[in-house]
């Protein structure tokens, strides 16, 4: 019932279908071959994201691609470092086991970069509206982000003693991403609250399932005295409680910064409260 609230019957038969027929077979394809980090994310992200691209104005697409590429290059890769730095997960199994800030491989980068493309691609492909465009709040969130980049690249590089012991890292960043969307959301929720239902209904199964497959083939893990609040045991792997929040809370971060970044050219206003 509440598929068919959000979603036409057409659009629940010709996008989501196939989708979780495709999740099904990347699920047996990486149990099957236990491919490295970068393929599983291409096969349960990148073929995802280019199908649904199919769907979506080619300019939107193309702003998806830059946000996608600053989100992953400037504060993912800070919070991969900060992450790893803090033992709270590693990964590992590598295509292109090479360094590209600190512990972050290209590998880590090539996931995060197709995890954050298809959670834009689910929402542009259910959503109706006129092309994207540039405005100023692209400016704004341009100097905003390569501002936090410099900075904490700034701070690792002086690499104070206190920054690989912050307790409870992976709990303040889920706070953190909790906070933006509280405070973004509002804006644009009730416009988009079908586009953004739409996309949860089908990115959480996806990453729900990434995650097992991943701790089962040994892509990513959580060290046994990483600072965690606990965990959940799903088919013998433990999913920290923090990771559960993290793919709850992430995709309406970016949603929401993805929408403030971008104006739609037509009536992509802010709701006035």
């Amino acid at each position: 019932m509440m598929l068919k609230q959000f979603m036409p019957q057409e659009q629940t038969k010709h996008i989501l279908l196939p989708l979780l027929l495709w999740t099904g077979m990347a699920t047996s394809l990486s149990l099957w071959f236990r491919p490295a980090l970068s393929v599983t994310a291409l096969l349960f992200w990148g073929v995802p994201a280019a199908y649904l691209s199919l769907r979506v104005k080619r300019k939107n697409v193309l702003f998806a691609i830059l946000f996608s590429a600053l989100a992953t290059f400037s504060v993912g890769l800070l919070i991969g470092y900060l992450s790893k730095a803090n033992n709270v997960w590693f990964t590992q199994h590598f295509l292109f086991p090479f360094p590209l800030y600190g512990p972050v491989t290209v590998d880590d980068c090539i996931w995060l970069s197709l995890y954050i493309f298809a959670v834009l691609m689910a929402f542009e492909a259910t959503v109706k509206h006129s092309a994207r465009s540039f405005g100023n709040r692209f400016y704004m969130g341009l100097v905003i982000v390569t501002a936090i980049a410099v900075v904490g690249h700034a701070v690792i590089t002086l690499s104070p003693p206190w920054l690989s012991t912050i307790p409870y890292m992976y709990l303040g960043f889920d706070v953190l991403m909790l906070g933006v969307a509280l405070a973004l959301l509002p804006r644009y929720y009730p416009r988009y609250r079908a586009g953004i239902v739409r996309a949860m209904l089908y990115l959480l199964p996806v990453a729900f399932l990434n995650e097992v497959i991943s701790l089962s083939l040994g892509l990513w893990y959580f060290p046994s005295n990483a600072d965690l609040l606990g965990r959940i045991s799903v088919f013998g792997e433990g999913i920290p409680f923090e990771e559960a929040i993290f793919f709850l809370v992430t995709p309406l971060v970016i949603l929401a910064l993805y929408v403030d970044f971008f104006k739609d050219s037509g009536n992509d206003t802010p709701v006035r409260r």
